[in-house]
């Protein structure tokens, strides 16, 4: 029997590294998802920014809207998440 290659298994484990994904809540978070449709739409970065800055030339008002949607419903997930994490902070520091 011959024995296995160790070349060969050093590629392996190269490629399962190469193979693991970011954390989903670190590919997924509302933020980073709003901040891409802000730039598809042409936006400015940042959900505080707001989000009346108008529809892009050339883009079909369906779409703009259902892009508006979407980045609003990001935008209240982000407002949640900072009221959870330091809305007791803020109350505590008498804000």
């Amino acid at each position: 029997m011959r024995s296995p290659n160790p070349l060969r298994a050093k590629v392996v484990v190269a490629e399962h590294q190469s193979q693991q994904q970011p954390k989903s809540s670190e590919l997924n978070s509302p933020a980073r998802r709003a901040n891409r449709i802000r730039d598809r739409m042409g936006w400015p970065r940042g959900v505080l920014e707001g989000s009346g800055w108008g529809k892009p030339k050339g883009m079909h008002r369906c779409t703009y809207e259902r892009l508006c949607d979407k980045h609003d419903t990001f935008e209240h997930a982000v407002n949640l998440s900072f009221i959870d994490r330091f809305g007791p902070i803020l109350k505590k520091g008498g804000f």
